[in-house]
């Protein structure tokens, strides 16, 4: 079951508008109507650097199973628009125990870890098809980024309405750690990618909603609640 904090961590608990100096956010993740995960982040953002923290805790009945909260943290500058990643963190925080991944960029030329993956497509400004090579520590991936138009949330998600740009994410792995259910599943042609949802906010874009297909309990969705500037 700690594959949901992954799929949650990783891909969906993320941001609104980034021009702002400082922000939090609040997610949900549900599936079968049923909570699973609550999370947040927070980010600073300059127009030379970036700091974001972002955590996912259980809930509900995933919480009898899981115990362990999940903290990303990563430092960046920007330079020429372009992101690169100075020291990056995750920590998964189990009682006393906190075990801690933290990947080497200082050979990573051109690699973004997730949460810098997902600023870098919130600071988008021409909507296509492209690819971004990320790092977690385990393993080097070139994760593509298919744009699909515009969608009609209340089609996708009860209780959301309005238009949200469409992007479905595929992921291949270039060398490390290949096992994993999640990976395998998001990489195969055959089972539906992950999908995402952005609304345009002030000058740059937010996540709204996130959907991925599970195949065990159906349909995760990631929802955003609240947002907070500063």
């Amino acid at each position: 079951m700690k594959i949901f904090f992954y799929v949650f961590c990783v891909f969906f608990v993320w941001t609104s508008s980034v021009n702002a100096e400082t922000m939090n956010a609040v997610y949900r993740a549900e599936g079968l109507k049923i909570p699973l995960l609550s999370g947040y982040i927070n980010m600073n953002l300059t127009e030379n650097d970036y700091r974001l923290e972002t955590s996912a805790v259980a809930k509900g009945l995933l919480a009898a199973f899981i115990h362990a909260q999940t903290v990303f943290e990563t430092k960046g500058k920007i330079e020429n628009d372009t992101l690169t990643v100075l020291d990056s963190s995750m920590k998964m925080k189990d009682g006393k125990t906190i075990e801690t991944t933290r990947p080497n960029f200082e050979n990573k030329k051109g690699y973004l870890d997730y949460q810098s993956l997902l600023l870098h497509l919130m600071r988008l400004k021409e909507n296509k098809t492209h690819s971004v090579l990320v790092s977690d520590g385990k393993r080097d991936m070139e994760i593509r980024l298919l744009y699909g138009g515009e969608k009609d949330l209340s089609s996708v998600y009860k209780g959301l309405s309005g238009q949200a740009e469409n992007w479905s994410v595929r992921i291949k792995i270039l060398s490390g750690k290949k096992k994993g259910w999640f990976f395998k599943r998001i990489n195969e042609d055959t089972h539906s990618p992950l999908q995402l949802y952005l609304i345009p906010e002030g000058n740059h874009k937010s996540l709204i909603l996130g959907t991925f297909d599970t195949g065990v309990v159906g349909k995760l969705y990631i929802v955003r609640e609240k947002v907070t500037h500063e």
